[in-house]
């Protein structure tokens, strides 16, 4: 039982990577896309109620959150007309190239990999799980809206940075860079 955190976390990797493939099966695809997301909140609510919080349960959650990330990403760009806008495809490679330099800095200063569990990551991650539904729901949604989520994921990268250019300590859970 003190595992299952850990176990929903592995089902969450292995189902991002069959999101992939199920692109034309929208209903499948939607099930288990809201699977993933809901499996990301449910595996660290359970970790925390149950007092089983690990350093494998953030890394694997780290490393679920990323390739999650990848995976809606190459969706957007496979199933929607968002992506060939030049400002939110320069966003996206910004936000990729800045979590990949955060995770050489983590590994560079911490010894570890890892991504942050920030509020403005968080957000970010909210917002963006949100938006490839309704982008692939509603094909003429305004363009603004995706451009606005992409950048609050900009800039929540680049809190992120700031943050492990600055810490002493890593600490996953840290809130912002104000704390």
């Amino acid at each position: 039982m003190h595992n299952l955190p850990n176990i929903i976390s592995v089902s969450r990797l292995i189902i991002s990577g069959l999101l992939f493939f199920l692109g034309e099966y929208p209903i499948l695809f939607t099930i288990l896309y809201l699977y993933c997301g809901l499996s990301d909140v449910f595996d660290g609510y359970l970790a925390r109620r149950w007092k089983v919080e690990s350093d494998l349960g953030a890394k694997l959650d780290s490393l679920g959150d990323f390739l999650f990330y990848i995976l809606i990403t190459v969706v957007f760009f496979i199933h929607t007309e968002v992506m060939k806008e030049n400002v939110v495809l320069l966003f996206v490679i910004s936000v990729f190239a800045i979590k990949l330099l955060n995770l050489i800095i983590t590994k560079a200063r911490f010894k570890h990999w890892g991504m942050m569990h920030t509020i403005a990551n968080k957000l970010s991650g909210l917002l963006i799980y949100f938006m490839l539904p309704v982008y692939i729901l509603f094909p003429l949604f305004p363009v603004i809206i995706a451009i606005i989520i992409v950048l609050i994921a900009l800039l929540a990268t680049i809190e992120e940075g700031l943050i492990l250019l600055t810490a002493k300590q890593y600490n996953i859970n840290q809130k912002s860079i104000f704390n």
